[in-house]
C-alpha cells in the first residue's frame, strides 16, 4: 500500500491524500495526521 500526502509542508488549509495498492475488500480506513510536533 502506498499513501501520498501533499503538499508538504502545507499552507495550513488543504492537503491531498492519495491511496494506492489497497485491498478491494477494504471499505473503511482511519487516518490520523500530525505535524512534527504531534499536533493534529
Amino acid at each position: 500500500m502506498e499513501l501520498l500526502l501533499y503538499p508538504n509542508p502545507t499552507n495550513g488549509e488543504q492537503v491531498r491524500i492519495q491511496l494506492s495498492g489497497i485491498y478491494p475488500e477494504l471499505t473503511n480506513a482511519t487516518l490520523d495526521i500530525t505535524d512534527l510536533f504531534g499536533k493534529a
